[in-house]
């Protein structure tokens, strides 16, 4: 019986101390989050005060929340405040922008650039170094300003136009530009290309666009294309060749490179591949009561004719790299219904600087049967290439057609008496 008695004693004291660890536990968990529920509704009372935006409630909301560094800088001219934020909150680094900024207003220079190191070291982002670049661009300090501008060149996700205006506010010379403000990044080399294109800098783009499509990937395409248009566009069509075979030989573009000294002008002439309407690949142009419709297999493209469309018109378009003087074949098949082959629908061939007629050719005939068709030229001895146009002019005495046209297998040559060719 005792040893009975003290067992069920010992029992009852553990099961006395467990309840009492549970009871104390208990009251513990409940202490902290009586505790937080206290801290948030403080902390939201304080943002509502602060949000009513008098002087006195703001001034609550300091009290009720000093740690807060945002309610201690509502005026960026309040230095004393702005202080008092950043001893609240060494990590507020707009605080330490803003009184480097009143700093140098002030003429304090030494300060301003202690206070702007100061935001960088505490925020690896943008802003602080944005803020000490420019700071570096008005001190005129060219060797400290390249630094801090590179570094938020590359942290920058978005356009930087800004950035890239100030670089050439700072020195003319594109390839000082190119080496010390621009990161070998494929999204910042693209938007400072479009920059550069935007703001007709051609001769300065050449060099970013070559370092582009040395790292370039499918996102870096359209500035890509619009890079060889424009350098078509003026005419540097040797230049824009290159940046095309690039595009082709790295696999961005899904072609073979174009070769015209081999007579290899034509891009997407099978159409198995949908035009970019851009650079080399074929443009389509949107008429009024035409349309375009390519299909895979066979590869071809078929355009039809409502009979509403323009009396005079551009359908198709490619633009062909070519040797200057050497004599070129055009070959391709074509199947018409509905057009005859007077109709006014034609090939053009003209000259890209002048716009000269260098050759054409109808399109159309009778009958449902796959035609195939040549056209020569002579390439210009001025200039890199040539305008292929597949055109529609009604012709005197003639409604405006109503039919389908069918293309497929487009491609150049050289033309045998053509002296590239005879060698």
């Amino acid at each position: 019986m005792t040893r009975n008695g003290t067992g069920g004693a010992k029992a009852a004291g553990s099961a006395g101390r467990f309840l009492g660890v549970r009871v104390v536990a208990a009251a513990s968990v409940a202490a902290v989050l009586g505790l937080g529920v206290y801290w948030t509704l403080r902390l939201g009372y304080a943002d509502r005060l602060f949000h009513i935006g008098s002087s006195a409630t703001v001034e609550r909301a300091r009290r009720l929340a000093p740690g807060n560094a945002a309610y201690f800088a509502i005026d960026s001219t309040d230095q004393p405040a702005l202080r008092q934020a950043v001893a609240n909150n060494p990590r507020f680094s707009s605080g330490w922008i803003e009184l480097g900024i009143l700093a140098e207003a002030a003429g304090n220079l030494a300060d301003a650039e202690r206070f702007l190191l100061e935001a960088a070291s505490v925020d690896r982002t943008y802003q602080p170094r944005w803020s000490l670049a420019n700071f570096y661009f008005r001190r005129g300090q060219r060797e400290k300003f390249w630094p801090w501008a590179r570094q938020a060149a590359e942290m920058a996700y978005y356009s930087q136009t800004p950035l890239f205006r100030l670089y050439w506010r700072v020195t003319q010379d594109p390839s000082v530009i190119l080496t010390r403000g621009i990161p070998d990044r494929p999204n910042i080399l693209a938007q400072y290309l479009h920059f550069l294109l935007t703001e007709n800098k051609l001769a300065e783009a050449e060099q970013a666009g070559q370092k582009l499509l040395a790292t370039s990937t499918r996102e870096s395409l359209p500035v890509l294309t619009l890079f060889c248009d424009r350098l078509i566009g003026a005419g540097r069509v040797t230049s824009a060749l290159h940046a095309w075979n690039t595009l082709c030989a790295r696999g961005l573009v899904p072609y073979r490179v174009l070769e015209p000294e081999q007579g290899r002008s034509i891009t997407n002439g099978d159409f198995a591949a949908a035009p970019l309407g851009a650079a080399f690949d074929w443009r389509l142009y949107p008429a009024q009561g035409v349309t375009a419709t390519r299909a895979a297999s066979p590869a071809g493209l078929r355009l039809t004719l409502s009979g509403r469309q323009p009396e005079r018109c551009a359908l198709l378009e490619q633009i062909l790299p070519v040797e200057p003087g050497l004599a070129y074949r055009l070959t391709y098949s074509s199947q018409a219904s509905g057009i005859p082959a007077a109709s006014g629908l034609r090939w053009y061939v003209g000259d890209l600087a002048t716009g000269r007629e260098l050759s054409t050719a109808p399109v159309g005939g009778a009958g449902d049967a796959w035609r195939e068709e040549t056209l020569g030229f002579v390439a210009p001895a001025d200039v890199g290439g040539v305008r292929l146009v597949l055109e529609y002019r009604r012709a005197p005495g003639t409604t405006r057609i109503e039919g389908t046209l069918w293309l497929r297998q487009i491609f150049t040559s050289l033309e045998p008496e053509s002296p590239k060719a005879a060698r």
